[in-house]
């Protein structure tokens, strides 16, 4: 218990936004948006599990009087901006836009980066990928990075279109068929880099750095502040018109 308490603090979250109605924690890899199956978790597990909600209620920028709920979820092994909404109202909000799209609720657009275990030479620069109900925008920045967005939010859609549909398995998502890296456990080569939000008539941008200790996988795309170099950066601003 100590060994966890001890790794816990160390991965203090960030919150990179807090604001009226959500605020956007960095996730590091390793933390669990949702608590796992705790029969099946201490069978191979000594510590509990690093849970996100914990955590924020461990932070300084918890508000006792105000509830905070995710409104998506990134797999533990994903690092990355995660959007919480403050109270129920917005939680709603931005479930409806979830849900239904377009201008309905709270509007949240998410885009990711990505480095791939095959070359993407020769794919298009741009398209859109379709399975089993879920749908996928990308854009290529290079041999081996994609900016990814999500039109629908199924459980492990990027990781699965990627390597099913694409063909181009995440880098070290072993599950998916990546190509390990040695020395890297816990973390694929897929980060929640940007999230723009609009409310009424307010609209905020918000991009994503990679997590300080989570940098290894991302070396050649990172400035010394881990912010994505601004080729990345001006893709993921743009609007895709999808």
């Amino acid at each position: 218990m100590i060994h966890h308490t001890i790794l816990a603090m160390k991965l203090k979250l960030d919150a990179l936004y807090n604001g009226k109605n959500y605020l956007i924690v960095n996730k590091p890899s390793n933390v669990h948006c949702q608590p796992p199956d705790m029969n099946f978790w201490f069978r191979t597990h000594p510590d509990p599990p690093l849970v996100l909600m914990d955590m924020l209620r461990e932070s300084n920028f918890q508000d006792e009087d105000v509830s905070l709920k995710p409104v998506h979820r990134l797999d533990n092994v994903v690092t990355g901006g995660v959007l919480i909404a403050k109270g129920r109202m917005a939680a709603a909000n931005f479930s409806k836009n979830l849900k239904k799209g377009g201008n309905y609720g709270f509007k949240m657009v998410r885009k990711y980066v990505a480095l791939v275990s095959k070359t993407t030479k020769y794919l298009a620069n741009e398209g859109t990928l379709k399975s089993g109900g879920m749908i996928t925008h990308y854009r290529k920045i290079d041999e081996h990075c994609l900016a990814l967005q999500l039109h629908t939010g199924k459980k492990h859609q990027i990781r699965r279109h990627l390597s099913q549909v694409l063909d181009r398995p995440i880098l070290n998502d072993i599950t998916y068929g990546g190509i390990r890296v040695e020395g890297i456990n816990n973390q694929i080569a897929l980060h929640s880099a940007y999230i723009k939000t609009k409310i009424g008539f307010q609209e905020n941008h918000h991009m994503i750095p990679i997590v300080q200790g989570n940098d290894n996988l991302w070396s050649q795309y990172v400035d010394h502040r881990l912010q994505f170099r601004q080729d990345i950066q001006e893709i993921l601003a743009q609007d895709w018109g999808v």
